[in-house]
């Protein structure tokens, strides 16, 4: 049986069904747009909600020798930033904060609280990164300088690791030279810790406990 053969049409009626086709294209891509409008009136909503219970959450953690030193060495990418001498003061990290504008799509900061310690010579002892966008649709990047005590920078390189950087034509890394370091670092790093850490930290603790227990939760 031969295949009928699609019957032909003028420029014009192909180009009166594209038209046609954009509006509708339009509609929907509109809808789109109202729906994603939606999404973030919903989440700032519950985000308003949920501050009480992270302050609670917050309150309880402080209680957890170590809690959010742990958390962030089990987790996969930041532990692997964190060097040995990264760990007496981030043993001193007593609050971890993810905090976001009402608007959620205006942007985020994460702030990194710390008990008085011996390296940082502020009060108080608080790191924060703060992710705006502004009216130009651009994201800016704010961060609060470290202050450090004499000779106790963890941000710098050591000798050894200035060396090794040099050799490997990298840059040395640890977490807090990660938090000295470039925007572009900031930004992927802080969004994986408000995303895949701040929401449910204790799960992350809890494997971690679990792995120094040889895989056993009581």
């Amino acid at each position: 049986m031969e295949s009928s053969a699609a019957p032909e049409q003028s420029a014009a009626e192909t180009l009166k069904h594209v038209e046609a086709l954009d509006r509708v294209q339009r509609d929907l891509e509109s809808l789109e747009d109202e729906a994603t409008e939606k999404v973030l009136e919903l989440q700032a909503e519950y985000n308003r909600k949920k501050r009480p219970l992270y302050e609670k959450r917050a309150n309880v953690l402080r209680a957890i020798p170590e809690f959010w030193y742990i958390t962030l060495a089990a987790d996969p990418l930041v532990g692997q930033m964190i060097q040995e001498r990264d760990v007496p003061l981030l043993k001193q990290l007593r609050e971890l904060q993810v905090s976001f504008k009402d608007a959620v799509k205006d942007g985020f900061r994460v702030s990194f609280h710390f008990d008085a310690n011996d390296f940082l010579d502020m009060t108080p002892c608080v790191l924060e990164l703060r992710f705006e966008w502004n009216e130009r649709g651009v994201l800016e990047i704010t961060r609060r300088e470290a202050v450090w005590k004499a000779g106790r920078d963890l941000s710098a390189p050591t000798a050894e690791q200035s060396a090794k950087a040099w050799n490997d034509g990298e840059k040395a890394e640890s977490f807090f030279g990660w938090y000295a370091g470039s925007s572009a670092e900031h930004r992927s790093v802080c969004q994986h810790i408000a995303e895949n850490i701040w929401p449910n930290p204790d799960q992350i603790f809890a494997l971690a406990l679990a792995e120094e227990d040889g895989g056993n939760i009581e």
